[in-house]
């Protein structure tokens, strides 16, 4: 009898499990014959057919299959069957084999739109829907999807062909027929060991989702995207050395799987790399190529007693590395583009996979499949073996944009976006080791370019973030780079508002976005004359002035000696934008010079340390425009204005403050550059000589020749430079003759307490105007401002305030002294995120990720004052523009993604929302800052969604748990907690979760353990009712503490294919329980987990 029982449920496991692997008949739309049918549509429009405004909104297409026309009006469309009225067609005939598209917007009867175009009062969901075209009695269902249409992806469309299957279209074709579509869509293999570092041999194993799926692989860098390309996998794969495997999923009927790349990186390999690589070129473009890591530098016998050889493995795994894998011969074959390294544009763009991860753990990292090109001007010459590179995010090879957050960890990054078409990776070219001018090497660096484009950040002004990288090209060491953002339309699309196609930018006065005719237009008004009031405010249409001045103040500083003829970037909104913006590029001549003339070093380094660019005036370039506006007295006024913020009281070019942020950088790089020196310092000594005879190079190294460059930055340039430069200005009559009020003290944080903070103010001769509202206390042509006072005892700061302030004498005005008083806003905390919300009702019209919200909360026993707070990152979000700007003790307050969408799940009445955020918080994990009114950070929040199963997608909200918790806490699991309910606890306290039992997900029979005997339990349940009832809460298939233990492939429900997704996990290499293989606490559920996992 007990055998009886038992095989009966295995043969039905088995049966299931062949049945919904094995196909199915072809689903067929519901439809009249020959009848106007839904023959297609897009669920997730971004980039697809946009509407007659040039927004991309959901569409669906109509199809008349029959040969007679079919007027439309009277018929509908719904997306919910207890609406089948739902939108009515207005006159629109339907030609035979015609088609029409009907674009869902949400826009009701009535509206502007609705009249004069085809746009239906309902939106679609891309996670899945009822959708139907009914006849005009309202009641005959011509054409459906139903129950609803499977979930959708981002511009990819959905329909069916000629013969009524239902498919998947990657290539929509809204107005035509369809083509053959797809079954579905296939994961990327998973690997059981992740992309690192590592010291000793392992075995991986690749598995796919789908049981009945073939997995490709190759371990040459080619991408194995067909179903006949690389190496079918049938075992474990031993991993001895470092390797590159790339993979991917193939099964008849679906789309391919992305390839899926793992770098295993053996540094003790590394250490030792070859000149001999097999299989690549001994010669690069004519010259001979470079591959070896110098071992005079780490190998056995070096030069150097060891210290480089002991420290190059930490060294190596100090920064994050960024490994570069794709077909050698797009690399290095006779049309691949390293051989090929002065060829441009995008027919030298090669398919690409990129990876970043840490091995320090630290950081969380990405892979992703992207185009790549080489990047650069002269550096792009065979005579330079290291070439730069810019990595292009388009949908020809994967997703369309990178969206990860590379730079907001880094100095100047809290602001910094985390979606990227493109970045760059510079190589460094101008004095670098590998450079062939012979002067030029000894003052390598490795980090002018970043620090300049760090100091135009610190400066207020936008600018390229970036960062630090090892890069490795199919697993070889290529040294470490520059990895940056490139200021194009779309970088100052997500720095400023509209979209990409709304900026024009140019690469000097070339366009490499939008058009010049502004650019010509503002050149022509500052060739015309600007010393008049007139001409000032013409040319002040179409240029940020502050912007151009501060853009010139530091280049000026710092003796760019290569600009502005070349290497600088430009960009503006086209209409109703704040005008041109400049941003600094390529600067690796700053701190420097081009030619060495007279050759003794002392006094080129004199050179450099007194070096005057002030005098710059090239036409139709930025210094063009400063020549011109130096005619202009207020423009001259603005000038003095910018030195002093930024020259004094701790401003961003005040020397302590750039010593920072060079120390900062350097730091960085301290370690990464004995891995430089290992792999190119012997290049011009021992490879290829440039300009200068061999005895002129040497074998460049960290310990003599960069800190010899560098105690003269750090004790000379430095220390000198500023009042050096500040003469330079007085010469052009750019600083303030007057002295500018002192103030005491010069900003800084106003207690809690509620009895803010006195500020009194002084100067020697004149009298002093000031102002708390953020106006200047001067207006053009000189006049006292009515909104200034002048100033006769100290002030009381009760709240966050920006004090202006000027002394005026005899008619003459000082320079503007400003100082930020920041209300104290520690006790503001984040304290919950609704990352990844449950999907919405079916005709609500709202995908899930409209629900997402972010609490914060003060925690103090004080008002806090949120004028200038921001949240900056993933989400950004400023409080100065939102409908709350103050926040009682124990008040909560939630901002959210979509307000509509919040008010149709939640009682606004009860809750204080301040407003909508930009962005959007990642379904995966996130990590985005609390920053003060002066932009100084107070919190960092990240999230993952392996945290806990219940909020990622399951309806939990993820709240803080350890109200004290600081700095990494915030940062990890232990601080947070899924809400006790559904929805989460928006705008008041969680009252509380059970902590609930131990439990092993897919432990239904409750034994400790999950095997095949849980499947068949499950199996049981559903289709013979045995057992009856499920071990957690009621018993029942519903109830959230049963889904959260059997749901085991995270779809949110208890079905047949989670017994399916066992199965393969058990017996066929299938991925693993979403939920995990651990033991956790399920509230709900009772205490049974027997071990510590599966």
């Amino acid at each position: 009898m007990y055998l009886y029982n038992r095989t009966r449920p295995v043969a039905l496991a088995l049966l299931m499990f062949s049945l919904a692997h094995l196909g199915s008949p072809p689903q067929v739309a519901a439809q009249k014959e020959r009848s106007v049918l839904i023959s297609e549509f897009l669920a997730d429009n971004e980039e697809g057919l946009p509407d007659a405004s040039g927004e991309h909104h959901d569409w669906i297409e109509l199809h008349n299959p029959g040969t007679i026309p079919v007027n439309l009006r009277g018929y509908f469309l719904t997306d919910t069957p207890e609406d089948l009225d739902r939108w009515r067609f207005p006159e629109l005939i339907l030609p035979p084999r015609g088609y029409a598209i009907v674009f869902a917007t949400g826009v009701e009867p009535g509206e502007p739109a609705a009249e004069t175009r085809l746009h239906a009062s309902f939106r679609l969901r891309s996670d899945g829907e009822y959708l139907a075209l009914v006849a005009p009695d309202g009641v005959t269902v011509l054409s459906e999807f139903s129950p609803g249409f499977p979930r959708q992806f981002e511009d990819v469309s959905y329909g069916q062909d000629a013969l009524g299957r239902e498919g998947y279209y990657i290539e929509p074709t809204p107005g035509e027929p369809n083509g053959a579509g797809v079954i579905g869509f296939l994961d990327s293999p998973a690997f059981s060991v992740e992309r690192g570092c590592y010291e000793e041999p392992f075995t991986l194993e690749l598995s796919s989702s789908d049981p009945l799926a073939t997995i490709r692989f190759t371990t040459d860098g080619s991408a194995p995207a067909g179903p006949n390309d690389g190496t079918p996998y049938r075992g474990p794969i031993e991993i001895t050395g470092t390797t590159t495997v790339r993979a991917a999923s193939f099964h008849e009927g679906h789309e391919p799987s992305d390839v899926m790349t793992h770098t295993y990186v053996f540094l003790s390999q590394v250490v030792n790399q070859s000149n001999t690589p097999p299989g690549y070129p001994s010669s690069w473009s004519g010259r001979p190529a470079d591959y070896e890591m110098d071992p005079e530098v780490v190998g056995g016998d070096d030069l150097f007693n060891g210290v480089y050889r002991e420290s190059i493995v930490d060294d190596l795994k100090d920064i994050p590395t960024l490994s570069i894998t794709m077909d050698r011969d797009d690399l290095f074959g006779a049309r691949g583009i390293y051989l090929n390294s002065q060829s441009e544009g995008v027919g030298w763009e090669r398919p690409a996979s990129v990876e970043l991860f840490d091995p320090s753990g630290e950081e969380e990292g990405f892979q992703v499949n992207c185009g790549i090109r080489i990047q650069g001007g002269s550096s792009r010459s065979p005579n330079f073996p290291k070439h730069s590179f810019r990595l292009l995010f388009k949908r020809d090879y994967g997703p369309g944009k990178l969206r990860y957050p590379l730079f907001e960890s880094e100095p100047e990054g809290a602001n910094a976006t985390d979606e990227f078409d493109t970045v760059v990776l510079r190589a460094f070219f101008n004095n670098s080791w590998t450079h062939w001018h012979w002067y030029q090497n000894p003052r390598a660096q490795y980090l002018r370019d970043q620090f300049i484009r760090d100091s135009q950040l610190a400066m207020g002004q936008p600018s390229a973030h970036g960062r630090f990288v090892h890069v490795y090209l199919n697993g070889l060491y290529w040294g470490f780079y520059n990895l940056h953002e490139r200021p194009a339309a779309s970088f100052m699309a997500a720095y400023g508002d509209g979209e990409r196609e709304d900026y024009d930018v140019q690469n000097v006065t070339t366009a490499v976005d939008g058009n010049l005719s502004n650019w010509n237009r503002m050149m022509s008004i500052a060739n015309s004359g600007v010393s008049s009031a007139a001409g000032y405010a013409r040319i002040r249409e179409l240029l940020d002035v502050d912007n151009l001045i501060d853009y010139m103040l530091l280049n000026f500083y710092l003796g760019n000696d290569d600009w502005d003829g070349h290497n600088w970037y430009a960009g503006s909104k086209r209409e109703g934008g704040g005008g041109y913006q400049f941003f600094c590029w390529d600067s690796e001549l700053i701190i420097s010079r081009h030619q060495n003339n007279p050759p003794p070093p002392q006094p080129d380094l004199d050179i450099i340390l007194n070096r005057d660019r002030t005098g710059l005036s090239n036409n139709n370039k930025p210094s063009r425009l400063y020549t011109a506006l130096r005619a202009n007295p207020e423009f001259r006024l603005r000038f003095a204005d910018r030195v002093r913020k930024h020259f004094y009281n701790g401003g961003a070019l005040s020397t302590d403050k750039v010593l920072g942020r060079w120390l900062a950088r350097r730091d960085q790089v301290w370690r990464a550059v004995v891995a430089e020196s290992a792999r190119w310092g012997d290049f011009r000594r021992d490879v290829l000589q440039g300009s200068g005879s061999r005895d002129q190079y040497d074998l460049f190294h960290r310990n003599q020749h960069y800190v010899a460059y560098q105690d003269w930055l750090l004790n000379t340039y430095f220390p000198r430079r500023r009042n050096i430069y500040l003469a330079q200005l007085a010469r052009r009559d750019l600083v303030s003759e007057l002295p500018p009020p002192e103030l005491e003290p010069h900003g800084g944080t106003i207690p809690p307490d509620g009895r803010g903070l006195e500020v009194s103010m002084s100067v020697g001769a004149g009298t002093i105007y000031f102002t708390t509202d953020g106006s200047d206390p001067r207006l053009e042509g000189g006049v006292v401002s009515g909104s200034a006072t002048r100033y006769r005892e100290p002030l009381n700061l009760p709240a966050t305030t920006t004090l202006k302030t000027r002394v005026l004498r005899r008619g003459t005005w000082s320079a503007l002294t400003e100082a930020q008083y920041t209300a104290d806003i520690s006790p503001l905390r984040i304290t919950e995120l609704m990352y990844h919300p449950r999907p919405g009702e079916d005709d609500d019209g709202h995908d899930s990720d409209d629900y997402e919200f972010v609490e914060l909360w003060n925690s103090g026993k004080a008002p806090l004052d949120l004028s200038g707070v921001k949240l900056a990152g993933g989400i950004r979000f400023d409080f100065s523009a939102g409908a709350v700007t103050s926040l009682q003790p124990g008040e909560h307050v939630v901002l959210v993604e979509d307000i509509e969408a919040f008010a149709a799940r939640y009682d606004l009445a009860r809750i204080l929302v301040a407003g909508e955020y930009s962005g959007n918080l990642s379904n995966g994990s996130e990590v985005f800052t609390l920053l003060d009114s002066s932009g100084a950070e107070t919190l960092r929040i990240s999230y993952s969604d392996t945290w806990y199963p219940q909020t990622d997608g399951n309806g939990r909200s993820l709240q803080l748990d350890d109200l004290l918790a600081e700095g990494e806490d915030l940062r990890s699991a232990g601080a947070w907690r899924p809400s006790s309910v559904d929805d989460g606890t928006p705008g008041y306290a969680d009252p509380g979760i059970a902590e609930g039992g131990l439990q092993l997900p897919g432990d239904l029979n409750q034994d400790g353990s999950m095997d095949i005997s849980d499947s068949i339990a499950l199996l049981g349940h559903l289709f013979l009712g045995s057992p009856a009832r499920l071990p957690c809460q009621e018993g029942t298939i519903d109830d959230p503490a049963n889904i959260s233990l059997l749901d085991v492939n995270g779809d949110n429900s208890l079905n047949l294919t989670d017994a399916i997704h066992s199965l393969a996990y058990l017996f066929m290499g299938g991925a693993p329980p979403v939920p995990g293989t651990e033991c956790m606490p399920i509230p709900g559920c009772p205490e049974a987990c027997a071990g510590e996992g599966l």
